[in-house]
């Protein structure tokens, strides 16, 4: 959880410190999974801080990223930066194989959105491909407590998916993020 590491990604050592677990993550072959913000409050990165995660990552290409709450925590709309960087691959220089995203309590926030909003984030799930998007319930407090598996489920299916995205979700194992197969 980058926000509640007071890692400052503009400061040299506390990006080395990233450096480290990126390395130990690396040579262990396990997937990482990370919730991207600023320090204090969970903001959005600025963009030195932002460019440096990126290159980070691109570096340690071959470790496979969880990006959890749709990629951007409560503002759904953070997720629009990562997918232009994975749709460029020969630019940013992630890998967008190795990257996953985890719908958590950023579906809960938006439950009661309007339908177009809801329409937008779905639109925004199917870019990162459907079969890379793992189902989680959470464990953020979002007005009445963290959602239950049974309400992440009922809320997953009150979004403008269909059955069969809906299956593919629920379905979805994790293992090729855990194992990269």
């Amino acid at each position: 959880h980058l926000p509640d590491s007071k890692l400052d990604m503009n400061d040299t050592g506390d990006a080395n410190k990233l450096r480290g677990l990126f390395e130990g993550i690396d040579d262990s072959d396990v997937p990482l999974m990370i919730h991207v913000g600023g320090p204090r409050f969970g903001l959005p990165l600025d963009s030195k801080g932002f460019e440096n995660l990126v290159d980070m990552m691109a570096e340690f290409k071959d470790v496979r990223v969880l990006h959890t709450q749709c990629a951007g925590l409560t503002d759904e709309r953070r997720i629009e930066v990562w997918l232009s960087l994975l749709r460029n691959e020969p630019s940013s220089g992630l890998v967008r194989a190795n990257h996953f995203v985890s719908t958590d309590d950023c579906l809960a926030a938006h439950k009661d959105d309007p339908l177009l909003n809801k329409e937008l984030i779905v639109s925004r799930l199917r870019r990162w491909g459907i079969d890379k998007v793992l189902f989680a319930s959470g464990y953020l407090d979002i007005g009445n407590g963290s959602q239950t598996p049974e309400q992440a489920l009922e809320t997953l299916s009150s979004y403008p998916f269909t059955q069969e995205e809906i299956d593919t979700i629920v379905g979805n194992d994790a293992s090729a993020w855990l194992t990269g197969k």
